[in-house]
């Protein structure tokens, strides 16, 4: 070595040919995931990595003739690294620029290192290219089974329907769910990629609200491939927005073109857990809003009757019909909610289509406008205490009759999520569409996890089948229970709605 300064260069140049070599194995991965889709343009695409690859300069230890030219670097190790590390990430770039299909629209060559002019000739071309914003999208509601909102929107973002920020996309969400808790028909709505060429949708008037279709005042916007339905400006907020837009619901989402349309559904079920399903999908309004476009929500909770009273249970259900103040009923969220009167429709508790080994599985069905955070696991936790005998139905008129006065709900624990399901979200008009192959795709993937559940119950069931008896009766232990259960009434009590809006207003 001459000096430091060689070997430092050495290290440099074996450090920057490394990183070479990892992002030659990258792109290598992408060529090979890509070859099914277009095997033609992979091997075009090979062949510059090959020669960007080759290019890159070499060093053998102790040779530092290359480095070193009479006291001056002429060919530094650092520069010509970043000249062929710039070129591969370029092509990995033009690579990434063909879009989710793959397609053969322009193939980069070792002498086209312009990878703006690349991304701008596909967008050219096809509104889906490169930059996915300048997709064609239209306003869809979207039904699903769901545990997880976050792995829809990772299936929306994988398959690249999804081509820009949800704060960007109109997202909305009917139903608030909690953390474990299950949904069927469960519906969100926001914009997504389309291959319709003309997207037509209703901006419904203020004056409009109550009047269908035909007769909606609003205008129709039509959407070239250059992007994005433009709205007009409207004063309305977007409560009377949704609800001025109901009319318009049942035309387009029964009469938009499908012919050639994205399956959303199949598409979508390929890359999503085997837990989460989308089973159908259509068109909105502009102006739709999936929490206050919707009419109703229903959900169902399910529970094993065993030694419950289900007719006390009956009679306390029936209690909570029609309009009362539920903030004993609920998770009291001071600084987003100050209005906790609510309106219950239906409330019945019947037998649900399964049994097993003698017990029975119940269903509480409810229906009702809104609901507040956590009030259905509250109502089924008060009522699960009157089925074990341990409160009166009466409990729930003190709760209801007294919540506005005695502001102070008693302390108890909620029932648990598992069991509850959002069963349907009700809308004026929507039509949800799902393809048939789809459709039957879904049926026997549900009909598998069914099986399979069986399957698992049944060896449960095995099990205790197995264990020996415990010598203690079962009305000692209800006894036992019943003994260590401090009746609501006189139970420590959470802050009140003024106690908790003070220290928030104070926080």
């Amino acid at each position: 070595m001459d000096s430091d300064s060689d070997f430092d260069a050495l290290v440099a140049a074996h450090q920057r040919i490394k990183e070479l070599e990892e992002i030659v194995a990258v792109l290598t991965n992408r060529i090979k995931m890509m070859e099914l889709q277009n095997s033609s343009s992979v091997r075009s695409v090979s062949k510059t990595l090959n020669q960007s690859a080759a290019s890159a300069p070499s060093f053998e230890c102790g040779n530092m003739e290359n480095v070193r030219t009479e006291g001056a670097v002429q060919n530094s190790p650092e520069k010509e690294g970043d000249q062929n590390s710039s070129r591969l990430i370029e092509v990995l770039q033009e690579i990434d620029a063909r879009g989710p299909q793959g397609e053969d629209t322009l193939v980069p060559s070792a002498n086209n290192t312009n990878t703006s002019q690349v991304q701008s000739a596909m967008k050219a071309k096809k509104g889906t290219g490169g930059d996915m914003t300048a997709s064609l999208t239209r306003l869809s509601a979207i039904s699903s089974c769901i545990k997880d909102e976050s792995e829809l929107f990772a299936a929306l973002r994988r398959t690249k329907l999804l081509t820009r920020e949800l704060t960007e996309a109109n997202y909305s969400r009917c139903g608030r769910t909690d953390k474990g808790v299950s949904a069927i028909g469960q519906v969100v709505a926001l914009r997504i990629r389309t291959n319709c060429k003309r997207v037509v949708e209703h901006v419904s008037s203020h004056s409009d609200r109550d009047s269908e279709d035909s007769a909606v005042g609003g205008r129709a916007l039509s959407t070239a491939v250059s992007g994005t339905t433009e709205v007009e400006d409207n004063p309305m907020d977007r409560v009377a927005a949704a609800i001025a837009s109901r009319g318009s619901e049942e035309s387009v989402s029964s009469n938009f073109e499908n012919e050639g349309e994205i399956d959303y559904v199949g598409v979508l079920n390929r890359v999503l857990p085997d837990d989460i399903r989308v089973v159908g999908w259509c068109p909105v309004p502009n102006r739709f809003h999936s929490r206050f476009s919707c009419l109703y929500r229903e959900y169902k909770y399910l529970f094993v009757g065993g030694k419950l009273d289900i007719p006390s249970m009956k009679l306390a259900a029936s209690k909570f019909l029609g309009e009362h103040d539920f903030r004993n009923f609920c998770k009291m969220d001071a600084g987003n909610v100050h209005n906790y009167r609510r309106t219950i429709t239906e409330f019945e508790i019947v037998p649900f289509n399964e049994s097993w080994g003698g017990r029975q599985v119940w269903v509480m069905r409810v229906k009702g406008t809104a609901f507040l955070w956590h009030q259905i696991r509250c109502m089924a936790a008060v009522l699960f205490m009157v089925g074990q005998g341990y409160e009166s139905p009466k409990i729930v008129d003190d709760l209801l009759v007294h919540a506005s006065n005695t502001t102070r709900k008693p302390q108890y624990t909620m029932a648990s999520e598992k069991p509850l399901l959002l069963r349907g979200c009700g809308f004026q008009g929507l039509n949800f569409y799902c393809p048939p192959r789809a459709m039957k795709q879904l049926q026997l993937h549900l009909e598998k996890l069914l099986d399979e559940a069986l399957v698992h119950v049944s060896l449960i069931h095995e099990a205790l089948e197995d264990l020996p008896l415990s010598g203690v009766s079962d009305t000692e232990h209800i006894h036992k229970l019943k003994g260590m259960h401090i009746p609501l009434s006189r139970r420590q009590t959470e802050p009140s709605y003024e106690d908790r809006k003070t220290k928030f207003l104070s926080s």
